[in-house]
Protein backbone atom coordinates (compact mmCIF):
# COMPACT_ATOMS: atom_id res chain seq x y z
CA UNK A 1 0.00 0.00 0.00
CA UNK A 2 1.91 3.01 -1.20
CA UNK A 3 -0.70 5.75 -0.89
CA UNK A 4 -0.05 8.20 1.91
CA UNK A 5 -2.37 11.03 2.84
CA UNK A 6 -2.24 14.25 4.79
CA UNK A 7 -5.52 15.87 5.88
CA UNK A 8 -6.24 19.29 7.25
CA UNK A 9 -8.09 19.92 10.49
CA UNK A 10 -11.49 20.03 8.77
CA UNK A 11 -11.31 16.33 7.84
CA UNK A 12 -10.86 14.65 11.23
CA UNK A 13 -13.47 12.00 10.39
CA UNK A 14 -11.72 11.16 7.11
CA UNK A 15 -8.38 10.82 8.93
CA UNK A 16 -9.73 8.19 11.30
CA UNK A 17 -11.36 6.20 8.50
CA UNK A 18 -8.28 6.27 6.30
CA UNK A 19 -6.28 4.99 9.28
CA UNK A 20 -8.92 2.30 9.96
CA UNK A 21 -8.46 1.23 6.36
CA UNK A 22 -4.69 0.96 6.90
CA UNK A 23 -3.49 4.14 5.20
CA UNK A 24 -0.64 6.23 6.58
CA UNK A 25 -2.53 9.48 7.17
CA UNK A 26 -1.20 12.65 8.81
CA UNK A 27 -3.55 15.08 10.48
CA UNK A 28 -2.39 18.66 10.74
CA UNK A 29 -2.96 22.25 9.82
CA UNK A 30 -2.06 23.30 6.31
CA UNK A 31 1.71 23.21 6.09
CA UNK A 32 4.48 22.71 3.60
CA UNK A 33 3.46 19.43 2.10
CA UNK A 34 5.41 16.24 1.79
CA UNK A 35 5.53 15.46 -1.93
CA UNK A 36 5.00 11.76 -1.11
CA UNK A 37 1.56 12.45 0.36
CA UNK A 38 -1.78 13.38 -1.14
CA UNK A 39 -3.07 16.44 0.70
CA UNK A 40 -6.84 16.29 1.32
CA UNK A 41 -8.86 19.33 2.29
CA UNK A 42 -12.33 20.83 2.09
CA UNK A 43 -10.88 24.33 1.87
CA UNK A 44 -11.60 25.62 -1.63
CA UNK A 45 -9.04 28.41 -1.28
CA UNK A 46 -6.02 26.11 -1.31
CA UNK A 47 -4.12 25.08 -4.42
CA UNK A 48 -2.29 21.87 -5.29
CA UNK A 49 -4.57 19.73 -3.10
CA UNK A 50 -7.29 17.13 -3.53
CA UNK A 51 -10.54 18.90 -2.65
CA UNK A 52 -13.25 16.97 -0.79
CA UNK A 53 -16.31 19.18 -1.18
CA UNK A 54 -18.88 16.75 0.17
CA UNK A 55 -20.56 17.26 3.52
CA UNK A 56 -21.04 13.69 4.70
CA UNK A 57 -18.44 11.12 5.63
CA UNK A 58 -20.10 8.60 3.29
CA UNK A 59 -19.76 10.93 0.31
CA UNK A 60 -16.15 11.70 1.18
CA UNK A 61 -15.20 8.03 1.48
CA UNK A 62 -16.97 7.22 -1.80
CA UNK A 63 -15.11 10.07 -3.54
CA UNK A 64 -11.78 8.78 -2.22
CA UNK A 65 -12.59 5.27 -3.43
CA UNK A 66 -13.48 6.53 -6.88
CA UNK A 67 -10.31 8.62 -7.16
CA UNK A 68 -7.74 6.49 -5.27
CA UNK A 69 -9.30 3.00 -4.94
CA UNK A 70 -8.94 3.12 -1.15
CA UNK A 71 -11.32 0.22 -0.47
CA UNK A 72 -9.97 -2.34 -2.87
CA UNK A 73 -6.40 -1.56 -1.75
CA UNK A 74 -7.18 -1.34 1.98
CA UNK A 75 -5.47 -3.24 4.78
CA UNK A 76 -8.08 -2.61 7.47
CA UNK A 77 -7.34 -2.36 11.15
CA UNK A 78 -3.56 -2.38 10.84
CA UNK A 79 -2.95 1.21 12.10
CA UNK A 80 -3.75 3.04 15.30
CA UNK A 81 -6.62 5.43 14.63
CA UNK A 82 -5.08 7.92 17.07
CA UNK A 83 -1.30 7.72 16.44
CA UNK A 84 -1.19 6.46 12.83
CA UNK A 85 1.38 3.83 13.88
CA UNK A 86 1.25 0.22 12.64
CA UNK A 87 -0.32 -2.06 15.24
CA UNK A 88 1.41 -5.04 16.79
CA UNK A 89 0.08 -8.15 18.50
CA UNK A 90 -0.98 -7.55 22.10
CA UNK A 91 0.49 -9.79 24.80
CA UNK A 92 -1.32 -11.32 27.78
CA UNK A 93 0.15 -8.57 29.95
CA UNK A 94 -1.18 -5.92 27.55
CA UNK A 95 -4.76 -7.14 27.94
CA UNK A 96 -4.69 -7.62 31.73
CA UNK A 97 -6.61 -4.38 32.36
CA UNK A 98 -9.36 -5.01 29.81
CA UNK A 99 -12.83 -5.80 31.15
CA UNK A 100 -13.38 -9.51 31.90
CA UNK A 101 -16.17 -9.69 29.31
CA UNK A 102 -13.79 -8.57 26.56
CA UNK A 103 -11.07 -11.04 27.56
CA UNK A 104 -13.63 -13.85 27.74
CA UNK A 105 -15.30 -13.18 24.40
CA UNK A 106 -12.43 -12.13 22.16
CA UNK A 107 -9.16 -13.88 21.46
CA UNK A 108 -7.35 -11.55 19.08
CA UNK A 109 -5.97 -8.23 20.28
CA UNK A 110 -3.70 -5.65 18.71
CA UNK A 111 -1.75 -2.92 20.45
CA UNK A 112 -0.39 0.43 19.37
CA UNK A 113 3.30 0.55 20.29
CA UNK A 114 3.10 4.35 20.52
CA UNK A 115 0.08 5.08 22.76
CA UNK A 116 -0.65 1.59 24.14
CA UNK A 117 -4.25 1.57 22.90
CA UNK A 118 -5.67 -1.97 22.59
CA UNK A 119 -7.89 -2.99 19.67
CA UNK A 120 -10.21 -5.98 19.22
CA UNK A 121 -13.08 -6.91 16.91
CA UNK A 122 -15.97 -5.91 19.15
CA UNK A 123 -19.24 -4.12 18.44
CA UNK A 124 -17.47 -0.96 17.26
CA UNK A 125 -15.62 -3.03 14.67
CA UNK A 126 -18.88 -4.64 13.52
CA UNK A 127 -20.52 -1.22 13.08
CA UNK A 128 -17.57 0.00 11.01
CA UNK A 129 -17.70 -3.06 8.76
CA UNK A 130 -21.45 -2.59 8.32
CA UNK A 131 -20.92 1.08 7.37
CA UNK A 132 -18.33 0.12 4.73
CA UNK A 133 -20.38 -2.80 3.36
CA UNK A 134 -23.36 -0.49 2.92
CA UNK A 135 -21.22 1.89 0.87
CA UNK A 136 -19.30 -0.73 -1.11
CA UNK A 137 -21.21 -4.04 -1.16
CA UNK A 138 -19.36 -5.34 -4.23
CA UNK A 139 -15.84 -4.33 -3.19
CA UNK A 140 -15.58 -5.29 0.43
CA UNK A 141 -14.39 -8.71 1.55
CA UNK A 142 -13.89 -8.16 5.26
Amino acid sequence: MSLKFSCDMMLHDVVRWLRFLGYDTEYSRYKRRDKNRIYLTSNEKLNDVFLLKHETLSERIMTLEKEFRIIENAKPFTRCSVCNVLLGIATETDIDNLPPFVKRNFDSFKKCPECGRIYWKGSHYEKMIEFLKNLFPDLLNL
